[in-house]
């Protein structure tokens, strides 16, 4: 008996006493031309960014981010040409928070840049 009633007790404990998992939030943006040529997507699993070439125009993707546990901000480009991805995984700790922009990029001409967007890992 006194062993049904520890299990019983190790059951209710484990149930009234598991952390709450923490959700992260996941976003994207698209450069500003009118369509989504240039897309970035935070995927709050794994903390990636992944930049997107959406439109054969002959411009890169370009991915500018500040993260709040970083002391430098980043940038990276996707010159990969239409339908490419290039992942860049942040290997961020939980709770932290990322923000970031999407443009096209041509060269060295960085344009058609989407406002800043948040995620948290």
């Amino acid at each position: 008996m006194r062993k049904l009633l520890v299990v019983v007790l190790a059951a209710v404990a484990s149930v009234l006493f598991v952390p709450a998992a923490y959700a992260g939030t996941s976003s994207s943006a698209c450069s500003s031309e009118g369509y989504c040529a240039a897309r970035v997507v935070f995927d709050d699993h794994g903390e990636h960014l992944y930049a997107h070439d959406e439109r054969a125009d002959g411009h890169g993707v370009y991915v500018y981010y500040e993260r709040s546990d970083a002391p430098n901000d980043g940038e990276f480009t996707n010159r990969n040409g239409a339908g490419s991805v290039v992942d860049h995984n942040m290997s961020m700790p939980e709770g932290s928070t990322i923000s970031y922009y999407v443009c096209r990029i041509d060269g060295n001409d960085i344009n058609n840049c989407s406002g800043w967007t948040h995620g948290t890992a």
